[in-house]
């Protein structure tokens, strides 16, 4: 990652920065020669050289990167004739239809580039369609003003080169793309139609679409704003909670079926990868299905899972299909978020159950007390990064989350369900009734929160260097509070070693 960032924002070569460093371990190394009894510090040296061969492997990776995409660019600027596959299911616009296209000729020439096709008026194509067409390719736009919205930079983080504008487009063949995207599409064209037929208002119909599929094209803009601005915006991006409540729904069918254990986990793994395709690979729900599917696999092999490697092995393979993924804002909070969650959580809360006979604060204990620490945790790891991002700070997270927490999981579990097309009728009207009515309590308590003054606070955005400061505080002060942890153990198991003496 290290490597990445210096290929992204430094415009000097990193290898004199390198060989600096890494000659200045081996002068340490060569300094201390009695060191060659410990072990440790052998494989102390080994990790420092193999650190900085990795930065720098990682800084060239991203310029070759880099590259391809100015030749890219370059290639669909000469052209104007195209051949392509449809990539994705149609955006309806004002004025256009949007889709995604893989580029596979430009001109005569073999390509493999994936661009927004906008076509003038209403067109409906399905994925999979080979088409050929004739348009005007144009490069996004970067930030006009300083730090502002850089169009170019979120297209190339999902790995999107530009946008070709045509009127008239020619369909060549059918069924050209992946079997499981294709289905990922028809999935979705059907939880869309299935909604959209049972829901009646089109702002209950946006949001629930947005929760299920992180698809928040349908959603209003103001409803959207009210969910920014409440600190609400995690619920309409598919993310950990979603993938946990279907692997439940899947464990829950699968066991009623009585299928083994193995088979079970298999079949979970499968659905992970099908479900990231239909939330349409976005970095939350690939983070978190690509943890939840490492966790699973170690689970098979007989090993034991931790939650750092998965996260590290996920945003590894992310970065290794496209480094421009860190610029990617969706990314940047969900894993910080998420990094939050697994550090903070444990020292805020303790270990020790405790069993209260007071039934409100074992209910305190259990159930509010978890939710308040989770969404604390999640808000002191990523307020800076949206501090740079957004330029605002919220001080109603707490309240917003728990009041949504406890109709959240419903609304996903019933939304779920509610998909699937074949229902008994009458079972069927009472689920998307119950949906209507907890998706009016959400946008309700959305515009709630959203129109407090404390809300959305606007703030100077932070340099690197603050950012830097901030995050390193909070590291050596949750590896002090785990250090004194584990102090506390040994004078304990010290103590109890003695009184048994």
């Amino acid at each position: 990652m290290i490597g990445i960032l210096f290929g992204l924002y430094c415009h000097i070569s990193i290898a004199l920065f390198v060989m600096f460093l890494f000659f200045s371990c081996i002068w340490f190394i060569i300094k201390h020669k009695n060191l060659k009894r410990y072990d440790t510090v052998l494989d102390l040296k080994k990790a420092i050289i193999l650190f900085f061969v990795c930065i720098l492997l990682s800084c060239i990776f991203t310029n070759i990167k880099n590259n391809q995409y100015e030749n890219k660019n370059k290639q669909m600027k000469e052209e104007e004739n195209y051949t392509g596959i449809i990539s994705s299911n149609p955006t309806i616009k004002e004025y256009h239809t949007q889709y995604k296209v893989t580029i596979t000729k430009v001109g005569n020439k073999s390509s493999n580039i994936i661009v927004y096709l906008r076509i003038k008026g209403r067109f409906q194509f399905e994925y999979g369609d080979e088409i050929a067409f004739q348009g005007e390719y144009s490069e996004p736009d970067e930030a006009r003003n300083d730090k502002g919205f850089n169009y170019k930079k979120y297209l190339r983080s999902n790995g999107i080169i530009g946008i070709v504008k045509t009127n008239k487009v020619e369909k060549i063949d059918i069924n050209k793309g992946k079997a499981l995207e294709k289905i990922a599409c028809k999935t979705q064209n059907i939880i869309e139609e299935t909604i959209q037929k049972n829901i009646s208002k089109k702002e209950h119909q946006g949001v629930l679409l947005g929760i299920l599929l992180g698809n928040d094209n349908q959603i209003e803009q103001g409803i959207k704003e009210n969910f920014v601005n409440s600190s609400l915006s995690h619920i309409l991006a598919v993310s950990g909670m979603h993938v946990a409540y279907m692997i439940a729904i899947v464990d829950y069918v699968l066991s009623t079926l009585k299928v083994g254990k193995k088979q079970t986990k298999a079949i979970m793994i499968f659905f992970l990868i099908f479900f990231t395709s239909l939330a349409n690979h976005t970095p939350s729900v690939r983070r978190a299905c690509m943890m939840a599917g490492l966790g699973i696999l170690a689970g098979l092999i007989y090993q034991k899972s931790d939650i750092l490697n998965n996260m590290a092995i996920s945003i590894l393979i992310i970065l290794l299909q496209n480094p421009f993924s860190l610029w990617n804002t969706g990314l940047l909070l969900s894993y910080s978020a998420t990094l939050g969650i697994v550090l903070l959580t444990p020292i805020f809360l303790s270990k020790k159950e405790t069993e209260e006979r007071n039934r409100y604060k074992r209910f305190w204990k259990q159930k509010i007390k978890p939710i308040i620490v989770v969404s604390i945790s999640s808000w002191i790891a990523i307020f800076p990064i949206n501090m740079a991002l957004f330029n605002t700070i919220s001080f109603t997270f707490v309240f917003s989350n728990l009041m949504v927490s406890a109709i959240i999981g419903v609304i996903i579990m019933l939304g779920m369900v509610a998909s699937i097309p074949v229902h008994i009728p009458i079972l069927s009207n009472i689920i998307f009734l119950i949906l209507d009515f907890l998706l009016c309590i959400l946008i309700k308590i959305s515009q709630l929160f959203s129109s407090m003054p404390l809300s959305s606070v606007l703030v100077c955005r932070p340099n690197i260097g603050i950012l830097i400061l901030y995050y390193s505080i909070l590291i050596f002060c949750i590896y002090q509070k785990k250090l004194k942890r584990k102090r506390g153990k040994k004078k304990n198991t010290k103590t109890i070693i003695n009184k048994c003496g």
